[in-house]
């Protein structure tokens, strides 16, 4: 099936929105003015993520068929029939998904399911699924089949919330004007003329709000205004004219696998002191993400993990643990920026989330970007790029 929208040029949009909101802090702080030159076509190779590197380390490639995903010879569903739709679920292994896929098997066991013996019989938490023979590949996925088939998209979905399941609806239109998350957030709002509702705010900052939608100008509307407004007159030029543009900020990556890491790279890739904060205890899953390095997995093999990273300095302390909260603090102090992915739960849980961190240091910056928002009745939903 052939995707319906211009995807490349709205990632190329938002890369050159980027790039260019980083020229004029530039031109703010040393009085020079740049241009910025975007290629869709370079924008697009971040969007293929991983895949691109799996012939060049591991020798096979990363195939997407249809509702199906492999790696090596494994083959899973991911899109599968419910009650009154379809949902999606990762099926993965290890400290990523192990625990969740046993939920699931505990959860069709209660209702009776046929569950796979063989499969069954698995630890999740263990499994290799490169030594796994297709029975078993055929035998997870019919399992899950069967019991997806007995609940709506809904009952899945607040059952996935419950449990922090790797599972989530395939949602139409209608599903998501009736979202009651959305809804909480208020992300549709009304147009003007009281004739819809629109897309809104997809972010919410605390200090400086985003404005709300207004409709597309006609050709010339705004003529007599554009013209009005008076001169800017250029900055100075400064001393610090060839320095990069975020040099001197100081920045905490806390957060994992995509969004988070990318956008702290962005930072560090433009001057800024990244340092990424993890452990041994538990790493950034993408540690554990192919390809590796000769194919031989390890928490320093990922080159998924390492493309993400790259230009940051590390720090490993297990923030879960007390003793952390000493640590914790020095490294507050020194930071400008925090960048998180965690569910809410988690840093409020550490005495780590925006309204302790704020109240110790209101002059800083703190970036929250996991699946679903900080507020509302899915807040808690666990879930990588859903």
């Amino acid at each position: 099936m052939r995707i319906g929208a211009p995807q490349l040029f709205r990632h190329a949009a938002a890369e050159a929105a980027a790039q260019t909101a980083i020229a004029l802090h530039h031109a703010a702080r040393s009085g020079t003015g740049q241009h910025v030159d975007v290629a869709a076509q370079l924008a697009g190779i971040r969007t293929l993520m991983n895949a691109q590197s799996f012939h060049l380390l591991e020798h096979r490639e990363l195939m997407r068929v249809g509702p199906y995903a492999g790696y090596s010879h494994a083959r899973f569903r991911m899109v599968m029939p419910c009650a009154d739709g379809h949902v999606a679920a990762l099926i993965v292994g290890g400290q990523l998904g192990g625990t969740a896929m046993r939920t699931l098997f505990d959860w069709a066991h209660a209702e009776g399911v046929a569950v796979d013996p063989a499969a069954d019989a698995m630890d999740f938490r263990e499994v290799n699924f490169a030594t796994m023979d297709t029975a078993f590949f055929d035998g997870v996925c019919g399992t899950l089949e069967a019991l997806f088939a007995r609940h709506t998209k809904a009952e899945i979905y607040e059952r996935a919330v419950q449990d922090r399941l790797l599972v989530a609806p395939l949602s139409d239109v209608a599903d998501l004007r009736d979202d009651v998350q959305l809804a909480d957030r208020g992300f549709f709002q009304p147009l003007p003329d009281g004739t819809g509702t629109v897309p809104g705010r997809w972010a919410r900052l605390s200090a400086t709000p985003l404005r709300a939608p207004s409709p597309a100008p006609r050709i010339g509307q705004h003529g007599a205004e554009v013209l009005a407004e008076p001169r800017r007159l250029p900055a100075p030029a400064a001393a610090e004219g060839n320095t990069a543009p975020f040099e001197g900020l100081r920045v905490l990556d806390l957060s994992w696998v995509g969004v988070g890491p990318m956008t702290a790279g962005y930072l560090a890739n433009q001057g800024a002191t990244v340092i990424k904060v993890e452990s041994s205890a538990r790493p950034d899953i993408l540690r554990l993400t192919p390809p590796f390095l000769d194919g031989r997995p390890g928490l320093n093999n990922s080159h998924f993990c390492a493309n993400m990273n790259a230009s940051k300095a590390g720090l490993g302390v297990d923030l879960a643990r007390p003793e952390a909260a000493v640590v914790w603090r020095i490294i507050e102090e020194w930071a400008d920026v925090v960048l998180e992915s965690f569910t809410p739960r988690t840093l409020r849980g550490w005495g780590m989330d925006w309204a302790a961190v704020s109240a110790r240091r209101p002059d800083i910056v703190m970036l929250s970007t996991c699946m679903q928002g900080q507020t509302g009745p899915r807040a808690d939903y666990r879930g990588f790029a859903t």
